[in-house]
């Protein structure tokens, strides 16, 4: 059915809800002032980030006319290495317009502290979205402790930087400490094909204390879901959700998994019969995807948390375009009380597999550039 655009925000509305205050940014500093030592990210390369010194280093695959961003001098203003009077940490995000003009929602920068028992005192993430292309949208993370930022990571969600991956970004929602030793980053993301496919995800990002690092484990894909290219079937979505659980005195993922789901089912729970992506906050989006998994004709699949998920190096997607033979066998056996649905066939389940085939190679290259 035809999707009516206006109606799809891909921020959370905490992001996009932002306090109109002043910015307040003093002139930037060079990236020889970055103190060596403090609180660092490591491992975040396994997501697809790059680290950099200067945010103005970061190359940009969105736009034509080589690999400068345009952009240097606002990034910055929002990324120095030394914070001015006023400067931060905000109390709540915000929007600001460009120096080049506004041609997306422009760049939207939100600043959340970390817990003190793991990160140390004072230290907080700055994050910076860059929304001045209307599709897709690049990110930088930054650490500040005590006015000076002691590391800064970039990301974009371009083919040509994820290993012919079309994933979307990982915006932070929420920071929590599972435990006295962990952090986790809870984020969501979206991204929309103009020709009409979609992938929405919810995920926490665990991250495990050593000394001054903060070294990411794993990925937890609580919800996920993928819209393949409309081919008038009326089903052409997987909903996927990932749940801890306990077996043999170590955690697994159980995942499961709704290929093909009908409008009728995708109604029933939560999602607008007009409008066939579903919308809400990260809870409510996460009630949705329960909703629809846990009704029958869902499947069972189980992974190992250090088994990369789709959005990770080396990970792939939960379902591949191929003949009706069932979903790819499980790498973990079930717990035995586990119960497994039998897998789908027929034409019917083969033409949503295809529509919802990730590495889309025609699409990956439309995506590289702004159009």
């Amino acid at each position: 059915m035809p999707r009516p655009w206006a109606r799809w925000r891909p921020y959370p509305l905490a992001v996009l809800a932002l306090c109109p205050l002043a910015l307040g940014c003093a002139a930037g500093t060079t990236a020889s002032e970055v103190p060596p030592a403090g609180t660092r990210f490591a491992g975040l390369e396994r997501l697809y980030f790059e680290r950099l010194d200067d945010p103005a280093a970061a190359t940009s695959s969105i736009r034509r006319g080589g690999e400068a961003s345009p952009l240097a001098e606002d990034l910055r203003r929002l990324l120095p290495a030394i914070l001015g009077e006023g400067d931060g940490p905000t109390v709540a995000g915000r929007v600001i317009e460009p120096s080049i003009g506004p041609i997306g929602f422009g760049l939207s920068i939100l600043d959340l502290p970390l817990p003190e028992a793991v990160a140390g005192a004072g230290v907080f993430l700055r994050q910076v979205v860059d929304g001045t292309h209307p599709r897709i949208h690049e990110q930088f993370w930054a650490l500040y402790a005590g006015g000076r930022r002691t590391d800064l990571w970039f990301f974009s969600p371009t083919p040509d930087r994820t290993d012919s991956k079309l994933v979307a970004p990982l915006q932070v929602e929420e920071i929590r400490q599972p435990d006295e030793s962990s952090l986790l980053l809870r984020v969501s993301g979206a991204m929309i094909r103009p020709q009409g496919a979609g992938w929405f995800q919810g995920v926490d990002l665990i991250f495990v204390a050593e000394g001054a690092e903060l070294r990411y484990r794993h990925a937890v894909r609580l919800y996920s879901f993928t819209y393949g290219y409309d081919l008038g079937s009326g089903s052409s979505a997987l909903v996927s959700v990932e749940i801890p659980r306990q077996k043999d005195g170590r955690t697994v993922l159980e995942q499961r998994l709704f290929v093909d789901v009908p409008n009728e089912l995708a109604g029933e729970c939560g999602v607008d019969p007009e409008y066939d992506f579903p919308s809400g906050t990260f809870d409510e989006l996460l009630a949705i995807a329960t909703c629809i998994t846990s009704s029958p004709g869902a499947e069972t699949r189980w992974r190992e948390l250090d088994e990369p998920t789709f959005i990770e190096r080396g990970g792939r997607p939960v379902v591949e375009a191929q003949p009706p033979k069932g979903l790819p066998e499980a790498s973990l056996d079930p717990p035995s009380d586990a119960r497994r649905d039998p897998p789908r066939t027929g034409p019917r389940a083969l033409r949503g597999r295809q529509a919802l085939e990730v590495e889309d190679a025609a699409g990956d290259r439309e995506d590289r550039v702004i159009s």
